[in-house]
């Protein structure tokens, strides 16, 4: 309730003295004496803008914030003339706080128009782009405002925010670290966050490890717990991580964020029971997150539980962070009915590995009393034309039109009813053409002959962890009865320019998945980590050891060194995280129990 005072009172104070005692009096957040001394002094200048604005924020503070807003206007309308950057800046305030961003970003549009050199607005300006998610436009506002004031610490670490949404870490870190030392204890809290995000994403996780304990002796969230978690469990911190994560859970037991971290936690040191029960509670606080579907898909799946595990990984669509898109077809996805004569399109999703994983369906799709038109990546074209005759072979994204149904090929378990490893189509499911053969002359006929990969994609998501380097392999040629052929293909060929010339190199002869098929097929092992080619050596029935990191993809099962998808592998997995050189001890005693058997 506003205190009314006659408009011909005569003024106690001159009003920059009421404005300069109001803002005390909000600082000492006294709200109602604020209020009535703002009343006295409208009832003085009625017409004066900075009055007005700070009655104002009374009102909202209050909770009246249509009376704020009307207020705002009013005095804008009333006296244009007066309204200074200060009048604008309080308007964009009133419009965040009250979640109306029209409004808000009427006040900045407005405000810049009249004020462009008000640093204020520009970092209003900025935030609001931040919040619409516009983080590059946020950016170019927020360093306008730095510009302007480089003491300005909000605004400094507004834009060391959204430097790191973009993925300029390094600008993040050197914009963060120069606010740090100007900063109130509230905004000191923010700007440390935010340097143990930018560190976390840059890999520099001791550093990382130090801005978050100095923000928890600040302030202690439950969202700051699952960061600095997430950067123990990076850091391979797996017990105190997990302490961590449920003192944020003791702080915050209703979020189901921090369930998902948890969850994801077990599932990396593969106890998958706990993971799973972890990741349910998650979704009993969200049921519709996608996030957490998809993990517990994966994770179902990697425990061998194919039916629950195919029908959570149709959450893949939904989840934000999955690599393929679904395609967008008119016709309706195909869910196991009887095709009746109608043509089903299955198509290519995700990449070259699970296309070969899930070729395996193809003989049981030819089957379906209706035409099968199946899709294909270009480099697999040659070799798949093994199902030629049987199913219609077009290229990806070249398919035809005429078509009655779609399948994505990794939803084939699910419409085919797959609900056990007992249920899987058999291996090998795949092989080169019978009348053409990849020529090998430098093969020595009385050797053990390996081919060797050792890693994948580099700009794949945790490549680091999960490929292996050459010099792993190298020790593997101190058994003389072994040769070594590099079947090595992509960012990672140049490895062999200083590898040992008994590593025959075949890379830059193979230019496509037939080639290296044909290879494999005319080796007696071969020895990868978990890529493409390892899928290729399963699918053809080829001998094949898949060197994997400690949490390894759920293709490969957790606790066990054989693969019920492929019977021709073994697999060998860290003990630890990182420990390449134990896997590859492991597979030089086990090579030399192979080879003498020759």
């Amino acid at each position: 309730m506003s205190y009314m005072v006659q408009a011909d009172a005569k003024p106690r104070r001159p009003v920059a003295q009421y404005c300069r005692d109001a803002d005390k009096l909000f600082e000492a957040k006294k709200i109602a004496e604020a209020e009535a001394l703002l009343s006295e002094a409208i009832g003085a200048y009625t017409a004066d803008v900075g009055l007005q604005w700070r009655m104002a924020d009374v009102e909202f503070r209050k909770g009246q914030v249509a009376a704020a807003k009307q207020r705002l206007v009013r005095a804008g309308n009333g006296n244009p003339a007066g309204c200074d950057g200060a009048f604008f800046n309080a308007g964009v305030r009133l419009g965040r706080a009250a979640k109306d961003i029209a409004f808000a970003e009427g006040m900045v549009k407005a405000g810049l128009e009249r004020f462009p050199l008000n640093p204020e607005l520009r970092q209003h300006a900025g935030g609001l782009l931040a919040d619409a998610g516009k983080h590059a436009a946020a950016v170019e506002q927020l360093e306008a405002a730095v510009n302007m004031d480089p003491t300005n610490a909000p605004a400094l670490n507004a834009l060391g925010y959204s430097l790191e949404q973009i993925g300029e870490l390094d600008r993040a870190d050197r914009v963060l670290r120069s606010a740090l030392g100007r900063v109130t204890p509230e905004i000191g809290f923010n700007v440390l966050v935010n340097l143990g995000n930018v560190a976390q994403k840059r890999g520099a996780l001791a550093q990382g490890r130090g801005y978050y304990q100095r923000a928890l002796k600040l302030r202690k969230p439950g969202y700051l717990y699952a960061n600095y978690g997430a950067l123990l469990r990076k850091s391979h911190d797996f017990d105190t991580a997990e302490l961590v994560y449920r003192k944020g859970l003791t702080i915050d037991p209703g979020a189901g964020g921090s369930y998902y971290n948890l969850a994801n936690l077990y599932k990396e040191v593969g106890d998958l029971d706990r993971a799973i029960e972890a990741y349910r509670r998650g979704l009993r606080i969200n049921p519709e997150g996608a996030s957490i579907h998809w993990n517990l898909s994966l994770t179902y799946l990697g425990a061998g539980r194919l039916r629950e595990g195919f029908e959570e990984y149709e959450w893949r669509w939904r989840y934000d962070g999955f690599p393929s898109r679904r395609r967008n077809f008119e016709q309706p996805q195909w869910s196991g009915e009887p095709l009746k004569g109608r043509t089903l399109l299955v198509h290519a999703e995700q990449g070259i590995g699970d296309h070969l994983q899930f070729a395996r369906f193809i003989p049981v799709l030819s089957k379906l009393d209706g035409r099968v038109i199946v899709e294909c990546h270009e480099p697999l074209m040659r070799l798949f034309q093994h199902y030629a005759g049987d199913v219609e072979i077009v290229e990806r994204l070249k398919q035809p039109n005429d078509f009655d149904l779609h399948l994505p090929l990794l939803s084939a378990p699910l419409a085919l009813g797959v609900h056990s490893l007992e249920d899987l189509p058999g291996a090998p499911f795949l092989a080169p053409p019978v009348d053409w053969k990849f020529d090998i002359p430098e093969a020595k006929a009385n050797a053990f002959k390996v081919g060797i990969i050792w890693g994948g994609n580099p700009n794949f998501p945790g490549d680091g962890e999960r490929s292996a380097k050459l010099d792993y392999y190298l020790p593997l040629l101190k058994n003389k009865r072994v040769q070594l052929f590099s079947l090595q293909k992509g960012e990672r060929e140049p490895d062999l320019k200083d590898a040992p010339k008994e590593v025959v190199r075949l890379s830059d002869r193979i230019n496509d998945f037939c080639d290296t098929a044909s290879i494999m097929t005319q080796m007696d092992l071969v020895i990868t980590t978990c890529t493409s080619t390892a899928h290729l050596a399963g699918a053809l029935g080829v001998p094949v050891w898949v060197a994997l990191h400690h949490n390894p993809d759920w293709r490969w099962l957790r606790h066990r060194e054989d693969s019920p998808w492929y019977p021709s592998a073994r697999l060998f997995q860290q003990k630890s995280p990182g420990d390449w050189k134990g896997v590859f001890k492991s597979i030089e005693r086990a090579l030399k129990k192979s080879t003498a058997k020759r």
